[in-house]
């Protein structure tokens, strides 16, 4: 019941809008809760462990109550499993589907439960503890497993390589873009931020170059329900250059800015007599050059 009781209070927390305070939405609770369940899972399994060794020395021999209890445990509670695991596939919970896994060990230790009163009662008393220690061993490793993927998700440690490669076919279908780099996604709850570098036509108008980088944040929205925003830099070349695999930042040189290029151009022209007026002046900064 306690893991149910933060399930709920994580699923809630992190469908609260966006506000002043969590301008990328509070979907880091049910992260921070999915780490709770693994501490769960993992005081649970230790519990369990405990509770073997204390009884080795004198192992009972429970009655068929019991056996009956554990058969009805395993069905309750291997039912919740797959009703709560198929939730979470449906909406990308992960805290629902640790917390179906809290719903399995507990199915799993009952199995357990089952297979050491059995065993007991047929004149066998040892299989109890026995049974006892490898669900405990369950218990934690998915305890661990759990735990180990929330922090993942706590450190903003870099998503599948499939739901990558899902951004970058999407990338490639993109009329304007010429081509992408840079491209991150990290996860906040049950969605995913992403951000990349897009190079279109280094001669296009900044109105024509935003156009293709809201074709490439719609796209990104339509076809991934899992990602709720999208911040796409626009860049006129590529500033990116490999670097034993990597890409790295090229060294990016500030030149004069336009409003002075335009006082200078207009300052050489007024010489000239025959030109009455001077208007539409643009500039390119294109590998470090500058064209007027």
């Amino acid at each position: 019941m306690l893991s149910d009781g933060i399930t709920l209070w994580a699923v809630r927390m992190s469908g609260i809008p966006k506000d002043k305070n969590h301008p990328y939405g509070h979907g880091k609770f049910e992260t921070v809760g999915t780490f709770i369940v693994a501490l769960l899972l993992l005081i649970t399994g230790i519990g369990v462990a405990w509770h073997v060794f204390n009884k080795m020395d004198s192992p009972e021999v429970p009655g068929t109550i019991a056996l009956w209890m554990a058969g009805i445990a395993i069905a309750v509670k291997e039912a919740l499993y797959h009703l709560t695991r198929m939730v979470g596939k449906r909406t990308g919970s992960r805290i629902l589907l640790a917390n179906a896994w809290h719903h399995r060990s507990d199915a799993i230790s009952s199995v357990a439960a089952l297979v050491g009163i059995g065993g007991a009662q047929w004149g066998i008393p040892l299989m109890d503890p026995i049974a006892g220690v490898l669900v405990a061993g369950l218990i934690i490793k998915t305890g661990i497993n759990i735990g180990y993927e929330s922090i993942r998700e706590l450190t903003d440690e870099v998503v599948e390589e499939e739901v990558l490669s899902e951004l970058g076919r999407i990338m490639s279908g993109i009329e304007g873009v010429d081509h992408y780099h840079e491209m991150r996604a990290r996860r906040m709850g049950p969605h995913l931020l992403v951000d990349l570098h897009i190079e279109v036509d280094s001669m296009m108008s900044i109105s024509a170059a935003h156009q293709v980088a809201e074709r490439a944040r719609l796209g990104i929205l339509k076809k991934l329900p899992a990602v709720n925003e999208v911040l796409v830099h626009v860049d006129a070349e590529d500033d990116f250059f490999e670097a034993e695999g990597t890409e790295e930042l090229q060294n990016i040189v500030l030149m004069r800015p336009q409003s002075e290029i335009e006082i200078d151009v207009k300052k050489a022209l007024s010489t000239i007599p025959e030109i009455r007026g001077i208007t539409h002046i643009y500039c390119h900064y294109l590998n470090q050059e500058l064209t007027v």
